[in-house]
């Protein structure tokens, strides 16, 4: 990827609880008209949707471990 930039904000959502939103913005770093299968949007998409989907269950792990 390239040009990843990323924000995390936590909101009162009730008693004793947040909401938690991560977002970001990335490019794919092949810029080819058609890069090959393991540089292609989808991809890249597909890694960083697992990066913030494994912080965001650590991150509930541990606040609740509280």
């Amino acid at each position: 990827m390239s040009g990843y930039t990323s924000t995390l904000t936590v909101k009162p959502a009730g008693k004793n609880k947040s909401r938690v939103t991560w977002s970001g913005h990335f490019k794919r770093k092949e810029r080819r008209r058609q890069p090959a299968d393991n540089e292609n949007d989808k991809t890249a998409t597909d890694a960083v949707a697992g990066v913030y989907q494994g912080g965001l269950d650590n991150l509930k792990k541990i606040s609740e471990a509280q």
